[in-house]
């Protein structure tokens, strides 16, 4: 199920039927810690967490938070790297010109109810 920031609350969710997995993306990465840290209340006991965002700062502050509320384990922070290839007859090879860069990504379990 899919929920902006403005639907969560008490009741568009229900503590009884709690998430196995929590995958947030925003735009507004202002607005990630709160949602996440609002999420996390209806996460499973091992459940997963996964973050994205293109910035690292406030992954690196949720990623204090989670250690520091000891409600997270196994908190990391991934970069993510997109390459496209160049495929031609008889040579296949990265392209050259290409960026690559498509953000970070923060994975945890949830430990504490």
């Amino acid at each position: 199920m899919v929920y902006s920031p403005k639907d969560i609350d008490s009741d568009s969710i229900s503590k009884f039927n709690l998430i196995i997995s929590l995958v947030i993306c925003i735009k507004n990465m202002t607005d990630v810690i709160i949602t996440t840290l609002k999420l996390l209340d209806y996460v499973k006991f091992g459940g997963n967490l996964v973050v994205y965002s293109r910035e690292i700062e406030y992954l690196v502050e949720m990623e204090k938070l989670l250690f520091e509320k000891k409600v997270a384990i196994d908190v990391r922070i991934h970069e993510t790297y997109l390459r496209e290839y160049q495929v031609l007859s008889m040579r296949t090879h990265p392209n050259m010109n290409n960026k690559g860069f498509s953000g970070y990504v923060l994975t945890a379990l949830k430990v504490n109810n």
